[in-house]
């Protein structure tokens, strides 16, 4: 009877690892939302049932199946598709991934091919911020990227981001590009900006705490700008 017990909780461990150890944290009538196993948080965009058969979701639903390296699949694309589009994509495949009708390294591609995305837009968005001569007077949400843990460094920037941008984006962002740490702020224009109280740690996939939300937090300025 032990042994019978024992074999069990086994079978039923392997069984939650098959579907990636997924929490689903339904909240009153809304849509699921769900916890993927590093702790990060999956959740359907503002008008999601609207979306959600829009030709630019079926798009990228079909570019999380190509074969290509995740910067070229962008790449090929001549517009990007917008955020709430790409966010949709991607809340189904938590979706799948939480059912256990999609393998870990299926979801993690597509995940990576998600973030190489909403990554372009902020490049894209910086880019344009950076063209504009006047682009200092704008308001809106500001990353300090930080390269050396905090000690002075040359690379160090600070760049007015797209409004879609999310606290993971930043982080994505300077963490591919060698850097540690992203101060996150707000601006009012012309460089009149409100700092978050303390920088966060950048990880290969946003913020490194991933069992927590930024915003209400001293990560994130206050008043926030919409922060998330």
């Amino acid at each position: 009877m032990k042994i019978c017990k024992v074999l069990f909780a086994a079978l039923l461990g392997a069984g939650l690892s098959a579907c990636g150890s997924q929490a689903v944290k339904p909240a009153g009538d809304e849509l699921p939302v769900y916890r993927i196993n590093d702790g990060s948080r999956c959740a359907a965009p503002s008008g999601f049932a609207d979306i959600v058969d829009a030709p630019a979701t079926l798009q990228v639903r079909s570019l999380f199946l190509a074969s290509a390296p995740p910067e070229e699949i962008v790449a090929s694309i001549g517009d990007l598709p917008a955020h709430q589009y790409l966010d949709a994509a991607f809340y189904l495949s938590c979706g799948e991934y939480a059912r256990g009708e999609l393998s870990k390294a299926v979801f993690s591609r597509q995940r990576q091919i998600y973030q190489a995305f909403r990554l372009e837009h902020l490049n894209v968005g910086i880019q344009q911020w950076r063209e504009t001569t006047d682009g200092f007077e704008f308001p809106g949400k500001v990353c300090h990227f930080i390269h050396n843990n905090g000690e002075p460094d040359m690379r160090d920037v600070t760049r007015l981001v797209p409004a879609d941008t999310s606290v993971d984006d930043c982080a994505m962002f300077v963490r591919r590009n060698g850097g540690t740490h992203v101060l996150l702020g707000c601006s009012a224009g012309r460089w009149e900006n409100q700092w978050a109280g303390q920088r966060l740690l950048a990880h290969q996939n946003g913020w490194a705490n991933r069992r927590g939300f930024a915003a209400g937090t001293r990560y994130v300025p206050e008043p926030n700008c919409n922060w998330n």
